[in-house]
């Protein structure tokens, strides 16, 4: 396996539509999650949202491929709930059955999530230490050459006016693939200088853990 791939031939796609929301009984504790979905029109490779889910929190708005399914269940390639909390009620899960290519992207920012951080200090000690708390949300930021009626940038600035997430795929060229949901603030700014071209940004706050693919 090579030590590093490169940043080139990267194709990032913004979801465009989603078909095929289907209510969901029963999400299973396993090294890859069972979600029962009874009636749900997917096919193996599907990249799927879970949504709404109650109990199982750790689980909403994870974006993952089936990696196989029955009349009654899918199973989501890759998403281990063996350590979620246990599945109550509720929740939905759909299909992503369009994406839009996103043609402008000049970089791909995802800076590691940190965790917050409390200082301790004791009066019988002379050094203080620290305690890691909740970790901040994951985001990403790109930079994009702005055109307000190219169709990929028509769907970010809809996403960012209805304040409501959309799935996100990334593929690199050596066939790694990254899936996220995401909330977007972009597609609406513009700037520049005299004699280059106009630019705009991009921001997605994750909105439920990222998923990694191989291929």
């Amino acid at each position: 396996m090579a030590i590093a791939f490169l940043m080139t031939n990267v194709q990032v796609d913004v979801q465009s539509n989603t078909n095929n929301s289907t209510s969901i009984t029963g999400i299973s504790k396993a090294s890859e999650a069972v979600v029962e979905c009874t009636g749900a029109n997917f096919a193996v490779n599907d990249v799927v949202v879970v949504e709404s889910v109650g109990g199982m929190f750790q689980i909403n708005n994870i974006t993952a491929r089936v990696k196989s399914k029955t009349a009654a269940n899918v199973t989501l390639e890759s998403i281990d709930s063996s350590a979620f909390s246990t599945f109550t009620t509720g929740g939905t899960i759909k299909r992503i059955s369009a994406w839009e290519s996103l043609q402008r992207a000049t970089n791909f920012n995802m800076a590691e999530p940190q965790p917050e951080k409390s200082t301790i200090r004791t009066i019988h000690s002379l050094e203080s230490t620290e305690m890691l708390g909740v970790t901040s949300p994951a985001a990403v930021d790109m930079n994009i050459y702005a055109d307000p009626f190219a169709s990929d940038v028509v769907e970010l600035r809809k996403a960012a006016k209805a304040q409501t997430t959309r799935a996100f795929r990334v593929t690199f060229a050596n066939g790694y693939k990254l899936y996220f949901n995401a909330l977007v603030s972009g597609g609406r700014g513009i700037q520049g200088e005299s004699g280059q071209p106009a630019t705009g940004s991009l921001n997605l706050s994750l909105q439920g853990s990222e998923t990694w693919y191989q291929s």
